[in-house]
């Protein structure tokens, strides 16, 4: 969705809430709530496909060593590690979705807590592969896309992970920073947390002398409005609400810089900028 469209979708939003504080989801009319029901029936079935994803991990480790055999073995990795990610992601997606329903359900927030550790498993079960496949000679992996059609599918994503060679670490290092992602994505998910269920933005009157409470998707609405007085009570009573916590804030932006320090320095990129375009092949010069 384009940035400018976003505060749009969220004023129509805010407006049909109606009353003092925003409604429960409960209370909303289902055709402004996601069906997340079409991917999974209830948490019973997530369970269910999380345990099957969390046993096909094993399987992965059969692949390790078998990329030099020739495209057909390539082709095979590629496809059961694909298969396997996108079960994962479907995992992850409901879980993370039925949490954003209400930050405050402890019961959501650890199973997305769960879903986050099966991507780390996962990250760390698939770690070998790209120092594997970059082992090979450049001659060896053309060879392979020349000999096997099937294997051309993959042809942009073998020319990404090998302009990624010089930021690739050994199979160890690299299985040591993707069990390090609860640890490094921790920063991220306290921000969520305080954010998005602790604080509390005050209330204002609207433009109708009405009293209602401020909420994110409220300040999008009420930053906008006509009536001067309105935008200043916004702004200032949704910002007030993070200075009262800013030395908290301020922890927690050391921490996630810190992290992305960390991460820049571990794959050898010139500094945090280039850590975050090169993946998606964006120059820095661009940014500039």
């Amino acid at each position: 969705m384009p940035r400018d469209l976003a505060p749009h979708h969220w004023f129509r939003l805010a407006d049909t809430t109606g009353g003092n504080g925003p409604r429960e989801r409960h209370e909303l009319d289902p055709a402004l709530q996601w069906r997340i029901d079409r991917i999974f029936p209830g948490w019973d079935a997530w369970d269910e496909t999380y345990e099957a994803v969390d046993r096909d991990l094993e399987t992965l480790a059969a692949l390790r060593g078998t990329l030099a055999d020739g495209p057909a073995a390539l082709r095979q990795a590629i496809e059961t590690i694909h298969g396997l990610q996108r079960r994962l992601e479907v995992v992850s997606v409901y879980a993370t979705m039925r949490s954003d329903e209400d930050t405050r359900i402890g019961e959501n927030t650890a199973r997305r807590g769960r879903a986050g550790s099966l991507a780390t498993r996962f990250a760390e079960a698939v770690s070998w592969f790209e120092p594997e496949l970059l082992a090979l000679d450049d001659a060896v992996i053309d060879a392979y896309l020349a000999d096997d059609e099937a294997l051309r599918l993959y042809a942009h994503f073998l020319d990404d992970l090998r302009r990624m060679r010089r930021h690739t670490l050994d199979p160890e290092r690299e299985a040591l920073l993707a069990a390090a992602g609860n640890i490094t994505r921790a920063a991220g998910r306290v921000f969520s947390a305080l954010t998005d269920a602790d604080m509390t933005f005050g209330e204002i009157e609207d433009e109708d002398g009405r009293t209602v409470s401020l909420s994110h998707a409220r300040y999008y609405r009420y930053i906008r409005s006509h009536d001067r007085r309105v935008r200043r009570d916004t702004f200032e009573s949704y910002l007030d609400a993070y200075g009262e916590v800013r030395n908290t804030l301020a922890a927690n932006l050391d921490a996630q810089l810190k992290n992305h320090v960390f991460r820049a320095e571990a794959r050898r990129y010139d500094g945090c900028l280039h850590a975050a375009l090169h993946p998606d092949a964006v120059p820095v010069s661009v940014y500039h």
